[in-house]
């Protein structure tokens, strides 16, 4: 399946955030390597909300699912 160039963009533009941790598809993490040779890994793997090509959703839909 073709994505949408838009989506793509949006995607590449996000911010995924673990604890202090900031990190951006395709982009290096200073404070992400820093963690990962902590542990003596390579690689790690972020798992998201479950939405299927990125449908918006409203605000509060994100609120209530929130874990801090």
């Amino acid at each position: 399946m073709k994505l949408p160039a838009r989506l793509l963009s949006a995607w590449r533009h996000t911010h995924y955030t673990m604890g202090t941790i900031d990190v951006m598809i395709n982009r290096r993490s200073s404070e992400m390597d820093k963690l990962l040779t902590a542990y003596r890994v390579r690689s790690a793997v972020f798992v998201t909300a479950w939405n299927p090509l990125s449908h918006r959703m409203p605000v509060r839909w994100n609120q209530r699912s929130r874990i801090d």
